[in-house]
């Protein structure tokens, strides 16, 4: 699990100064493991960039802005939120053919970061709150 907070670890809220939000670059592969892929979660208390090589495994939540460009060879599998508190701009999600990343979800990654996560308790869907609409 990987959290990134505001600069005075306040909780972000519509009057909080920008200057105030946490900022995650990753640009190329920043994976902690021997396969290149990071596994686990990503929590960032601001806004978020990514692009490259970066591979996930897990759950990338961001409270503002979230780029994720597809310049390289890079995926997210499980889930992604831009909560975008304050829409100084506009979450991203790169359409441009000069790359090949991907989002793909997988709920069971989502919620265990592909096993990345030592969680002493789980966490269950509360009956009425999820729904998953056939595609």
């Amino acid at each position: 699990l990987i959290f990134v907070d505001t600069v005075s670890g306040q909780n972000i809220t519509p009057t909080t100064p920008s200057s105030d939000f946490a900022s995650l670059n990753i640009n190329g592969n920043a994976a902690a493991s021997d396969d290149g892929i990071f596994r686990g979660w990503i929590i960032v208390n601001g806004s978020a960039d990514i692009s490259g090589n970066m591979e996930i495994h897990g759950f990338l939540y961001v409270v503002n802005d979230l780029s994720y460009r597809g310049t390289g060879t890079g995926r997210i599998v499980g889930g992604v939120i831009s909560h975008n508190i304050r829409d100084t701009s506009t979450t991203s999600i790169d359409s441009q053919t000069t790359g090949n990343s991907t989002i793909i979800y997988n709920c069971a990654y989502a919620k265990n970061g592909d096993n990345g996560l030592s969680l002493s308790q789980s966490f269950n869907l509360k009956s009425g709150t999820y729904r998953e609409v056939p595609g």
